[in-house]
């Protein structure tokens, strides 16, 4: 009818209609696609990585909660031995991992949860306590005995290797513990002895021995606990060992436990006892000593106050890293810091500057360990060279993995920018240095994979979403001082 208006379809053929919608489609699915293929090939690499290196990481032992809501409720046990053994004096973790376990701190905070949970508890420890015959690792020792003590351990047994380290080694070690020292009757020491007997609530007298059992510890002792390998067990009830070795065959018949290495758990056994004094059911397990477990402060402060101590000394650092790479050798050259690199690579720096290299010495602040020669060189740039990072330093220069870490110390490629004064970093053997099987398990299966991560073509975030990736990677931080310290980004880049 004249003057009504013509809908589209009439003057638009179908076939068009649906070549422009195909269209559209297309257009759609290229715009769209490229993007969330790269966002899957990204979870899939970062789903990959974590897979593993969570292999390579099993956690040691049960949480300590778990297993005394196992107890309660029942038949409480007659007493609670919490024990060590095979430490060498090991202080701490490096802390670089979450699921690592061990640590004084850790472990003084679960044995002060455990007796305050009201079983009747005793601490000792089964020997192999002491490593090392330089003046470090005898100053290592004692201030692990210093932390024992503060724990309230009830006796520390001596081993073989232990003993091995003389009278003048020992008796300085003595000096600072305030607990018994045990040993065999036939190698005691003015400062030993042979066993100890403790009295456990109202009805039951444990005994602790190395060696053979007196007499007068078997008329005095309703159970028996030696430590090491006895060979004749016929009045033993349990053994502790330093190791997880075998146990020797004639040994009999008694129950035996072995502590994990390094103090890496806090090993626990429950026994429960009837009016004669027989051991009738016990419960045996490995405490986890994780990140996620508390820590005791007075205890802490000591191991600070060693590494204080040691990061003050001169010639404690050992070999600093790539000490035999050619940059590093060379005496002309030095470490000149990521400010210089950055006025000749701004894309390159604001890249690196969002990833865990440029905050790793933070995680030695949040941990307490940035006095600690042991941690230092892998969070930090140059630790050990005269232009490097030095412990205590009041200015930011050379805190966290920089660009000179993996391009070797910049100071002649900043005066003469030539590709022979400067490395390409791509060998990932030097990644290895720092991530080996210790500080970061796994990370050689999937260190191609990382390489993206350190890859400078990639786009550097904006505050945003630098401010996102710092969160999740170092917890939440200072927002005034981190967007001050942010390079070159406005308030508006949000």
């Amino acid at each position: 009818m004249k003057g009504e208006p013509i809908a589209i379809h009439d003057w638009v053929s179908p076939i068009v209609m649906k070549r422009a919608i195909l269209v559209f489609v297309l257009l759609t699915i290229v715009v769209t696609l490229p993007p969330l293929y790269l966002q899957w090939a990204e979870s899939q690499r970062q789903q990959q990585i974590h897979e593993v290196k969570q292999r390579a990481r099993p956690i040691l032992g049960e949480p300590f909660e778990t297993v005394l809501a196992a107890l309660h409720g029942g038949e409480p046990p007659a007493v609670v031995i919490l024990y060590t053994g095979g430490t060498q004096s090991h202080l701490e973790p490096c802390g670089c991992y979450e699921e690592q376990s061990g640590g004084l701190p850790r472990r003084a905070y679960v044995v002060e949860q455990l007796r305050n949970a009201g079983f009747p508890t005793l601490l000792v420890d089964a020997g192999d306590i002491f490593d090392g015959n330089e003046d470090i690792n005898a100053r290592r020792c004692q201030t692990n005995l210093k932390a024992l003590a503060a724990m309230g351990y009830d006796a520390v047994a001596l081993s073989e290797n232990d003993l091995a380290y003389g009278d003048a080694y020992l008796r300085k070690q003595y000096a600072v513990a305030v607990f018994p020292l045990l040993a065999p009757a036939t190698a005691q020491k003015d400062f030993t002895q042979p066993f100890i007997v403790k009295q456990v609530g109202t009805h039951q007298t444990l005994a602790f021995v190395v060696g053979e059992v007196p007499e007068q510890v078997k008329a005095q002792a309703s159970i028996i606990v030696a430590f090491g390998t006895p060979r004749a067990a016929k009045h033993v009830d349990v053994v502790i060992r330093p190791d997880a070795g075998e146990t020797p065959v004639d040994i009999g018949t008694p129950l035996s436990v072995s502590a994990k290495p390094e103090g890496k758990t806090l090993g626990f056994l429950a026994l429960w006892v009837d009016a004669a004094g027989t051991v009738t059911r016990h419960f045996a397990t490995q405490l986890a000593l994780t990140g996620d477990v508390g820590e005791s402060e007075p205890v802490r402060q000591l191991l600070t106050d060693f590494y204080r101590q040691v990061a003050q000394e001169e010639g404690e650092h050992g070999t600093p890293l790539f000490a035999d790479q050619e940059l590093e050798a060379q005496p002309q050259n030095g470490y000149v810091s990521a400010t210089a690199c950055r006025r000749c690579h701004e894309p390159e720096y604001l890249q690196w500057f969002a990833t865990r290299h440029a905050f790793a010495f933070e995680t030695l602040l949040k941990k307490e360990r940035y006095f600690d020669p042991s941690c230092v060189p892998c969070h930090t740039t140059g630790f050990g060279y005269p232009t490097g990072f030095q412990i205590g330093e009041e200015t930011a220069t050379h805190r966290g993995v920089q660009c000179e870490t993996c391009h070797g110390p910049g100071k002649q490629h900043v005066a003469n920018p030539e590709k022979t004064t400067i490395r390409r970093g791509e060998e990932t053997s030097l990644c290895l240095a720092c991530h080996d099987t210790q500080h970061s398990p796994g990370f050689s299966e999937v260190v191609a994979l990382h390489t993206k991560d350190v890859d400078h073509s990639r786009s550097p975030m904006n505050l945003k979403e630098l401010l996102a990736s710092r969160v999740s990677r170092m917890g939440t931080p200072t927002l005034e001082l981190f967007v001050f310290n942010y390079p070159s980004l406005k308030a508006w880049d949000c």
